[in-house]
């Protein structure tokens, strides 16, 4: 390579460093957004994806297992049944809002009868109870309920 191809390749290369300087601190937020507690990411000191750390979510492994103490059906009319489950949340701050339940009634055969789909709050440290009314069951007896949570709780 002569001299003048070396001097145009440096002249060449410093024009792009000198570019890319400028250019640094307006591409920066497009190409690397600062982060945030909704991109999909475990950064900030978050101790899982979007959780804990700065983010108001908390992480389900901080929080501990809400239990569903009992479910019982109980007949409200001819072909008609209610159903309660009663819930604890052993979490002394942290709360849900509307998680998305599944409530099921069987005959003594264990066939199910009937579903019904709903959301809950879970308060923190609190017991509670979801009940579900009017659920038809035409000419079945009801014995057993069950109640089961869909999605874990995005606790707060």
């Amino acid at each position: 390579m002569t001299w003048a191809g070396r001097r145009q390749a440096i002249i060449i290369g410093v024009g792009i460093i000198v570019i890319a300087a400028f250019l640094f601190p307006i591409l920066k937020p497009i190409v690397a957004p600062n982060p945030t507690c909704s991109d999909g990411r475990q950064n900030q000191g978050e101790l899982g994806v979007d959780c804990s750390g700065p983010c108001q979510k908390i992480c389900s492994s901080e929080a501990a297992k809400v239990s569903v103490l009992w479910v019982r059906p109980f007949k409200v009319a001819e072909g008609v049944v209610s159903a309660v489950a009663y819930i604890s949340n052993p979490n002394p701050s942290f709360e849900a809002k509307r998680v998305p339940y599944t409530m099921r009634v069987y005959d003594g055969k264990n066939l199910l009868v009937a579903e019904r789909r709903g959301r809950t709050d879970i308060p923190a440290k609190a017991s509670f109870p979801v009940f579900e009314g009017g659920i038809p069951s035409g000419k079945t007896e009801v014995k057993t309920a069950f109640f089961q949570f869909l999605d874990e709780p995005e606790w707060q």
